[in-house]
C-alpha cells in the first residue's frame, strides 16, 4: 500500500525593509504557491526538487542609472527556524520536515538573514524598471515514518531589503 502525501508551502510577499531614494521594489515568487506535490516520505531518498522563482522587480524613478544591493529573505516558516522547516497538517501532532535551498545541490539553506548570499546587485536604468530572478530548491528528507497521510502547510515571507 502507498501512502501519498500532497504538500503545500503557502509564499507571502512582503514589503521593503529599508528603501533607498528613487527606487521602489516589488517581490513576488513565480508559482505564488510552492508545492511539492504528491510525495512518499517513509521513502529513504525523500524528495528534492526546484519549486520556482525568487523575482524582485525594481522601478527607478530618477534620472541616472543605479546599482541597487538587495538581499533577498525567506522567512523559518511556523517551525521558527530555517535550521530544519517544519509543515502541519490538522489534526495531527507529527510535522513534515523540508528546507528550502539557495542552490541544486542543496547546501546553502535560505533564510531569512542570510539569503541571497553574497548581496546581489542590480542595475536599474534611469526611469525604467529592472528584474533579478533566482531559483528557489526544495527538499522533503526521507525516512519519515511517523507522518500520515493528508496536506501539509507552512506559511512563509519572503522579503527583499535593498
Amino acid at each position: 500500500m502507498r501512502t501519498l502525501i500532497a504538500m503545500l508551502v503557502g509564499v507571502l510577499a512582503a514589503g521593503s525593509v529599508h528603501a533607498q531614494a528613487g527606487i521602489a521594489c516589488t517581490v513576488t515568487m513565480s508559482s505564488g504557491v510552492f508545492s511539492f506535490g504528491n510525495v512518499v516520505p517513509i521513502s529513504p531518498v525523500g524528495v528534492s526538487t526546484l519549486l520556482g522563482e525568487f523575482i524582485v522587480r525594481c522601478a527607478n524613478s530618477g534620472n541616472s542609472a543605479r546599482n541597487v544591493r538587495l538581499r533577498l529573505a525567506i522567512s523559518a516558516g511556523s517551525s521558527g527556524t530555517a535550521a530544519q522547516r517544519q509543515m502541519t497538517r490538522p489534526g495531527s501532532a507529527v510535522p513534515l520536515l523540508y528546507n528550502l535551498y539557495e542552490d541544486a545541490t542543496y547546501t546553502t539553506v535560505w533564510t531569512a538573514s542570510t539569503g541571497g548570499r553574497p548581496d546581489e546587485n542590480l542595475n536599474v536604468p534611469a526611469g525604467a524598471t529592472a528584474e533579478l530572478r533566482r531559483q528557489v530548491f526544495g527538499r522533503v528528507p526521507g525516512s519519515q515514518t511517523t507522518v500520515t497521510v493528508g496536506r501539509y502547510t507552512d506559511a512563509l515571507v519572503a522579503e527583499v531589503r535593498y
